[in-house]
């Protein structure tokens, strides 16, 4: 108490200068911070503020495309909804209408095992030889003609090869002569080369041919075993089963051309 009760401390004029100098200095410091802090605040809060306010308006436009995208998806889907409703509807419809044709195909299946049955035993040709078969008969004429050909042209080869091959032993051993070759020396050795490279590709060609006229042969057979069962086949499908398909009734007054299930009669069998 006796502390707080002494007088002030005594200053020199020019101390007392400085000190309020000091003093003035300090506070307007401090001002000037305050302010700028004051300035720095105010900026600050405006900045929160257009950057809070971009943000609700990115968040609201966000919100409202996500909002226009759930009611175009909503849309779609009540569309496709309405559109599975519909398609249930025509499958329902359509299921009807496939039991009441599986029920109406019971007999033309039980004509068709029939029919089957008949393909199965087989039956009596009853037709002429199809054009196909006729071409490779007149191909194995053809064929056995140019064979007999290639024979004859071969025999005719026998004789110029015997004279060509005498002419040239008899120059050969002819006696009191020079021992040298001579221009129709040469000339008959070419000729017996030319006659045995003519024979060798005769006999060639012959072979071929005959090689053709084997496979042609049995091509023949192939054919008179297919034949036969196409005319089986045909002898069934017009004799037996036509007959069987002529008895499968038409579906509500209608003619055998568009009979319920939309299979035609003649396709049974």
């Amino acid at each position: 108490m006796a502390k707080l009760l002494q007088p002030p401390p005594k200053f020199l004029p020019s101390e007392w200068h400085i000190a309020n100098k000091n003093q003035y200095h300090r506070a307007e410091a401090q001002r000037s911070r305050s302010e700028r802090l004051v300035a720095e605040s105010q900026r600050l809060v405006d900045e929160i503020d257009k950057s809070t306010r971009r943000s609700q308006s990115d968040v609201n436009k966000k919100l409202e495309q996500r909002l226009e995208e759930v009611r175009f998806w909503k849309k779609e889907l009540d569309g496709k909804l309405e559109q599975l409703v519909h398609e249930t509807e025509d499958l329902l419809s359509y299921k009807i209408r496939l039991e009441k044709a599986l029920e109406s195909f019971k007999e033309p299946l039980h004509i068709t095992e029939r029919c089957l049955a008949y393909r199965l035993e087989g039956a009596e040709p009853a037709l002429t030889c199809p054009h196909p078969f006729c071409k490779v008969m007149e191909e194995i004429a053809s064929q056995e003609k140019n064979i007999a050909v290639l024979e004859k042209a071969i025999l005719d080869q026998e004789g110029p090869a015997k004279v060509a091959h005498t002419r040239l032993e008899t120059r050969t051993h002819r006696p009191n002569v020079e021992l040298c070759r001579d221009v129709a020396q040469y000339r008959l050795i070419k000729e017996i080369h030319e006659i045995d490279h003519n024979v060798a590709r005769l006999k060639e060609t012959l072979a071929q041919a005959q090689v053709e006229l084997k496979g042609l042969t049995r091509r023949q057979l192939a054919l008179q075993e297919e034949i036969h069962v196409k005319e089986n086949t045909i002898y069934i499908d017009e004799v037996l089963c036509v007959q069987m398909r002529k008895s499968i009734p038409p579906c509500d007054g209608e003619d055998h051309r568009d009979w319920a299930g939309g299979l035609r009669p003649d396709t049974v069998c």
